[in-house]
């Protein structure tokens, strides 16, 4: 089991978080307080793509990670996407979003 990761890039006016491995309560807080720290992106970026594709595993704690970082983005300037979720990636996503 891979410990959570991610990655960043640009493409054109995208900024895009690759998100990798178990993104559950047991790897998450390895990368929690990095994410906490977002700077403001460069201008000239309208959109955030946040890509899951490469998770392994998710649980709430995670979810929950990757919609603050969703909302984080939001309060840049960015609209905030996801990408490559499987449906119970989804379904926790949607949940920890109504709260």
């Amino acid at each position: 089991m891979s410990a959570a990761s991610y990655t960043f890039e640009t493409q054109q006016d995208v900024l895009r978080l690759n998100a990798q491995g178990d993104w559950s309560i047991a790897f998450v807080a390895l990368i929690d307080a990095d994410l906490r720290r977002l700077a403001e992106p460069a201008g000239g970026l309208r959109e955030a793509v946040i890509d899951l594709s490469g998770i392994t595993r998710l649980d709430t704690s995670g979810a929950f990670v990757l919609d603050r970082t969703a909302t984080v983005f939001r309060s840049h300037g960015l609209r905030p996407r996801f990408e490559g979720m499987r449906d119970e990636h989804r379904l926790l996503i949607d949940k920890i979003a109504q709260l």
